[in-house]
């Protein structure tokens, strides 16, 4: 789990992200330096001819928050008031991703974006489509089952597509089978439940 230390920003309540492997994958796993900020977690297993998959779980605050001491807010304390935190999250994970992929390793990344990827790549990306353009993956949803106006928050309008995704290196897509389940299923949550099935002989 990752979380912003208490010690190091006392008066800083950041957002924080978690991940859980089941113990027969525990003794494969080389975990990164968490982010200062809880923004993002990684993860790599280990395969048995030394290659790893990079699996990531991050969460990128709204632009405007709401309610007491919004996420944004805090991260704002750290990064500077004058900072975009919503913008700077794709920053640093692309950062990070293209030097995972430098390494070799092949990358999942799930993530909580806040932004709907459009169904026809706009002539001015927005910034969700310049971090997939720039770190290479590509939104293991669509690529599979074509694209979906079905909203994976709640609190979206019914005709909004997913703000939610499990993006992947291109790879990976001929092992994975991906699903995104109803609103009643799943943990409680006002973001549907997403699956994602990695069939590891085939890497």
């Amino acid at each position: 789990m990752s979380t912003s230390s208490p010690r190091a920003y006392p008066t800083q309540l950041a957002g924080g992200v978690c991940q859980w492997f089941g113990p027969h994958i525990t003794n494969r796993l080389a975990h990164k330096p968490p982010d200062l900020l809880g923004r993002f977690v990684v993860s790599s297993i280990l395969g048995p001819r030394n290659q790893a998959i990079s699996a990531i779980t991050a969460y990128r605050p709204v632009q405007t928050g709401s309610g007491v001491n919004p996420v944004i807010q805090q991260q704002q304390r750290v990064l500077g008031q004058n900072s975009n935190p919503y913008q700077q999250l794709l920053l640093d994970l692309a950062d990070m991703i293209l030097t995972l992929r430098w390494k070799g390793d092949k990358i999942i990344i799930a993530m909580d974006a806040n932004e709907e990827l459009p169904q026809q790549p706009n002539i001015i990306r927005n910034d969700l489509e310049t971090f997939c353009a720039t770190t290479g993956l590509l939104d293991a949803m669509t690529t599979l089952h074509g694209y979906a106006t079905i909203p994976s928050c709640s609190r979206s309008s019914d005709t909004s597509s997913p703000i939610d995704f499990i993006m992947c290196s291109p790879s990976l897509h001929c092992c994975i089978k991906i699903s995104m389940l109803d609103e009643i299923s799943g943990c409680p949550s006002d973001h549907r439940t997403f699956i994602l099935d990695v069939d590891t002989a085939g890497l």
